[in-house]
């Protein structure tokens, strides 16, 4: 035994010895040809480097060198990344290098603080501002960098098999009770032998069985009902709201086509061809996706009115109203970001994806918060270091939610009054918007979510947001007081229908098309005549979407029976969650891409209608696991609130009819 244990002393400490010895003859090997990256460094010229500049710039060169790369004899394939400290004020920089595959993490990052200086002289032009003492660096190898499984991913999944335990627990608990409903069927029927034997052999009493009835919230997480609530479709008081259907859908699908429109210039490998593609008609009506944030605001404005009955307001009602919008929005918001921060980045390995997991963390762990209290669009300056960069919707919507019913209030109780001041709002928000996108010298075509001065100015903020869901409020308090009147004057005027409705598409064409010049010249206008189109053009698109549905809402046929059909009104159920989940799908599609694409709009639309495809099956899972589940806990809980507040309305009309 003494001799074994001192031989095997022996080999553990030649094997020890030798590993040291290797991993002393690899890092001189690595500093020796390391050389000329300290070169480049030196030289101070970062083009030599392939760029994977995150600003949207540049973009990608070609993927398909971390895999040219790797196959090179002694070669491997490393990314820098360069973190600016704050990260929510500047971009996050990160290049790629082929380098020798005797390098490992830490000999990158030990030569990048050697390089500081020379670096951040660099960066600093192309950032356009000192970044003196604020880069921190580190380094990853693809295929050989993971994430940590730390506290907050740890916290993230415990979250997600909460939520799936729930879901569990509820079918449990509907097969229990269909279980008891047999039981006691049989028993009325007089076969009680068999049922006693059950009872007696489980310890089930009937005391035990009144005690479930603790537990009846499990059914709001019943996945079998909430499938079955996806899919059924009942009768609504007004049919004719049915054409909203396949709007929604039409307008995520929008969405979705303009973001794979934005990946796509930067994955593709024929960068080359991008400014010849780009100023291509189709290429103009694909950027404008962003009137759908406008249709959907209209929609919001006028189900808002529809729904809202300003004579029981009162603070509780307010309450009430804002705990109905928390319970329907927050757990699945939670569920997404958890999603696309923490979960999504243990399920791949493409060349890329922990390099933007890394990101990702750093935004999150910053912003995530501010993204949950829907402040996002009004406090983050730098819109790409935004933890749910498609967030700032919800945000927008929610904030105009706070307050609109204040100005509905005014409208239910001086009508006249109430439609001034709600056309005043309007009108100043259009001015306002005038003179700041004027003196701000902001393009027609805009800067979208990667400039900053335009995104957090003009761009995610409600009061240049707000006038398409005040029309959609006064559109609604028209639709629910002269839509009688008007459909009878005008019951027979199909032809006057179908001219209203070619027009409104017509509108919409217009104001979009117009723009077509600025795509080969962004100062074919002046900025006085770019500043009237940012500022006027959502009201005028969404009053061309209200007149192509215009006769849909009078009881024309032909528009509902497109748009409100059957397959319209169940996938619009779960355009919501598809709007939260399709960006998550996107990234980890591009974060585990393993190869460059070529840039055609064919490959476009491909892109778009697989995205599509699978974020409607991540959005049929989270509808039925996250977003059906809390809202009927909301009013499972508050039902007996309700009911309350119906019997006393009901008594006191009951009392002023008695009056």
């Amino acid at each position: 035994l003494w001799t074994m244990t001192n031989y095997w002393i022996l080999v553990l400490i030649i094997a020890t010895v030798s590993a040291e010895s290797g991993s002393q003859q690899k890092s001189s090997a690595c500093r020796q040809e390391l050389q000329e990256l300290d070169r480049i460094f030196k030289d101070g010229n970062p083009v030599d480097l392939v760029s994977l500049d995150f600003n949207y710039v540049n973009g990608v060169k070609d993927i398909n060198l971390v895999h040219s790369c790797n196959k090179s004899p002694g070669k491997k394939y490393a990314i820098l990344l360069f973190k600016p400290n704050p990260p929510a004020q500047k971009q996050f920089l990160f290049v790629g290098y082929c380098g020798p595959s005797s390098c490992h993490v830490n000999d990158y990052t030990t030569l990048m603080e050697t390089n500081r200086q020379v670096i951040e002289i660099v960066f600093a032009q192309i950032l356009k501002e000192d970044v003196t003492g604020l880069l921190s660096f580190e380094a990853f190898i693809p295929y050989e960098t993971y994430p940590p499984f730390d506290i907050k991913a740890f916290f993230s999944f415990s979250i997600l098999l909460l939520i799936i335990g729930a879901s569990v627990a509820g079918l449990f608990h509907r097969f229990s009770k269909q279980t008891k409903s047999q039981g006691a069927q049989t028993l009325v029927e007089g076969k009680i032998n068999q049922t006693s034997l059950i009872l007696a052999e489980s310890g089930t009493s009937v005391a035990g069985m009144k005690e479930s009835r603790n537990f009846s919230f499990l059914t709001c997480f019943d996945p079998v009902a909430n499938v079955a609530k996806l899919f059924q479709t009942s009768p609504r008081a007004d049919p004719n709201l049915s054409i909203f259907h396949g709007v929604r859908v039409l307008l995520i699908y929008w969405v979705i086509l303009n973001h794979e429109f934005v990946d796509a210039l930067f994955w593709t490998s024929n960068q080359e061809n991008i400014p010849g593609l780009t100023t291509e008609a189709i290429a103009l009506f694909i950027k404008k996706a962003d009137f759908s944030v406008d249709g959907f605001l209209f929609m919001s404005g006028f189900f808002f009115v529809y729904v809202f009955r300003a004579q029981n307001f009162s603070a509780k009602e307010y309450g009430r109203m804002v705990i109905h919008r928390l319970m329907r929005i927050v757990p699945i918001y939670l569920v997404v970001i958890l999603l696309n921060w923490k979960v999504i980045q243990f399920f791949g390995n493409g060349p890329l994806l922990q390099i933007f997991a890394r990101i990702e963390d750093e935004k999150c762990s910053q912003n995530g918060l501010l993204d949950l209290f829907f402040l996002n669009n009004l406090i983050i300056d730098n819109p790409t270091n935004d933890c749910i960069g498609w967030g700032w919707y919800l945000a927008c919507d929610m904030q105009i939610y706070l307050v609109i019913p204040f100005i509905i209030l005014l409208a239910y109780r001086n009508k006249t009054k109430g439609k001034t001041i709600i056309w005043g709002l309007i009108i100043v928000s259009i001015i306002y918007t005038f003179f700041l996108t004027y003196f701000g010298e902001y393009p027609a075509l805009g800067g979208g979510g990667f400039n900053a001065g335009y995104s957090r100015k003009y761009y995610l903020v409600p009061w240049t947001r707000i006038s398409p869901y005040l029309l959609g409020v006064l559109v609604a308090i028209w639709y629910m007081n002269e839509r009688d009147s008007f459909t009878q004057a005008h019951k027979n005027s199909r032809a006057l229908q179908l001219i209203i409705s070619l027009l409104g598409l017509f509108t919409i064409y217009s104001i979009i098309i117009v723009l077509f010049p600025l795509l080969n010249d962004p100062n074919y206008f002046s900025y006085f005549w770019q500043a009237l189109h940012l500022s006027g053009s959502r009201i005028i698109f969404t009053a061309g979407l209200c007149a192509f549905l215009l006769p849909g809402l009078l009881g024309s046929k032909y528009l509902s029976n497109i748009l409100g059909n059957r397959f319209f009104e169940v996938m619009a159920k779960l355009t919501f969650s598809s709007y939260l989940v399709h960006p998550v799908i996107q990234h980890f599609r591009s974060y585990n891409r393993e190869f460059s694409i070529e840039f055609s709009y064919l490959s476009i639309f491909q892109c778009s209608l697989e995205t599509a495809i699978v974020s409607v099956c991540a959005a049929f899972l989270l509808f039925v696991f996250v977003e059906a589940p809390f809202g009927n806990l909301e009013q499972h809980f508050f039902r007996g609130d309700k009911k309350k507040a119906q019997h006393s309305l009901e008594m006191k009309s009951e009392e002023k009819s008695k009056a």
